[in-house]
């Protein structure tokens, strides 16, 4: 099958499995956080971030694209 980039290189588009394909995992203005980072709790976005991972996951999901672009909060 076609090879996908991701992340960690090339990957059988095959071996990819359930996949959803246009998946913000957080996003937020890059500006607005170091401007007022009072108003983000970092740890608090994460732990939520992984909560629903791991909800996807449990449903069967096994890859998930997160086509954040520069500037909206990529991590």
């Amino acid at each position: 099958m076609t090879p996908v980039e991701t992340v960690l290189g090339p990957v059988d588009s095959g071996a990819l499995g359930k996949t959803l394909v246009h998946e913000h995992l957080l996003s937020v203005s890059e500006v607005t956080w170091f401007q007022w980072p009072h108003l983000y709790d970092y740890e608090a976005l994460m732990a939520d971030a992984v909560a629903d991972l791991q909800a996807v996951k449990a449903h069967g999901v096994e890859t998930i694209f997160d086509p954040a672009a520069l500037g909206i909060g990529r991590d």
